[in-house]
């Protein structure tokens, strides 16, 4: 985007207009849904993916493409030019914060707690390199002799209905891109980090009232023991949550956050994850730029709709 143009800059005022009117941000406990807005644009003949991601990446790449720039001639009058990356993620700089039944939060607690008893400590050293935390005992999940492919399918189905929350529309398959439990015990954290793919999420399994108290001890002007932060993507400040259990919060891959030690001695379980490819009524797909990449080389094509989901079934993956 040239700043220094002002037909250009009127037109992406204008488009940013229309844009802001056709979605909704969510952060903390505000729920807000954009299903109507989304609607009249479905109504425009867009399909469900187009009408908040494709559609708004092809005026991305169409005003500031892969065409190469001469800096010189962007200058302008005043000598000098901003050029911004603009993407669209319906989570940006958001948080969404709902909660799973709490028959469903206790079953995976308790499959939990069995994979990670059945887990070897050869395993558990693999696991604990391939994740940012600073926490001794975490598990992968996935079907096999703890978990169902009934347990998983159930966990799905909720996941898809807060999907629908988060972008407004039918949803009607997704994949998980891979699922771990924590057992986080006194002094151990998360540090600043993000993850991959489209959505990321945590849900609390089990949370001692003791650790939802020790903020209150705190001698600091930010008690924070045990909570959970997300760092702002345009600024220093912080979205801080004090959970409980069956609690879930689901944001976008790349958003940053932490876990703050706790002191009690007690075990937080939470189960995280990553969500790689949602799938709407039409057959549309909204997902990650390495499930994109993935299917393109597998195919050795664009992929057309519906055909990445379809590839994932097929390979089991």
């Amino acid at each position: 985007m040239d700043v220094t143009n002002p037909k250009l800059n009127s037109e992406y005022l204008s488009r940013m207009k229309k844009y802001a009117q056709a979605t909704s941000v969510m952060f903390s406990a505000t729920n807000v849904t954009n299903s109507q807005r989304y609607e009249e644009q479905l109504a425009d003949g867009m399909t469900s993916a187009e009408s908040f991601y494709v559609q708004r990446n092809k005026e991305i790449k169409e005003n500031m493409g892969f065409e190469i720039r001469d800096p010189a001639a962007l200058r302008g009058p005043n000598e000098f030019t901003i050029l911004q990356f603009e993407e669209y993620h319906p989570l940006k700089n958001s948080v969404y914060s709902s909660f799973l039944p709490e028959h469903l939060t206790e079953i995976f607690k308790q499959k939990s707690i069995q994979a990670l008893e059945n887990q070897t400590q050869e395993y558990n050293i693999i696991m604990r390199n391939s994740l940012a935390g600073k926490i001794e005992s975490e598990v992968e999940i996935e079907q096999g002799d703890n978990f169902t492919k009934m347990d998983l399918e159930e966990l799905k189905y909720h996941f898809m209905h807060h999907l629908e929350n988060i972008l407004g529309m039918k949803v009607v398959d997704m994949r998980f891109d891979s699922l771990w439990t924590n057992f986080q015990k006194p002094k151990e954290y998360n540090p600043i980090h993000s993850h991959s793919g489209l959505f990321s999420f945590v849900w609390y399994l089990d949370i001692p009232e003791v650790i939802r108290h020790e903020w209150k001890d705190s001698i600091t002007s930010s008690p924070s023991d045990g909570m959970i932060q997300f760092h702002s993507e345009e600024s220093g400040r912080l979205l801080t949550f004090n959970p409980r259990t069956a609690d879930l919060f689901i944001f976008n891959a790349y958003q940053q956050h932490q876990v703050v030690p706790f002191q009690s001695d007690v075990t937080r379980i939470s189960l995280a994850g990553n969500i790689s490819i949602v799938v709407f009524e039409d057959g549309s797909e909204y997902m990650s730029k390495e499930t994109s990449d993935w299917a393109h080389s597998m195919l050795g094509k664009t992929p057309d709709r519906g055909e990445t989901i379809n590839l994932i079934k097929e390979l089991e993956l």
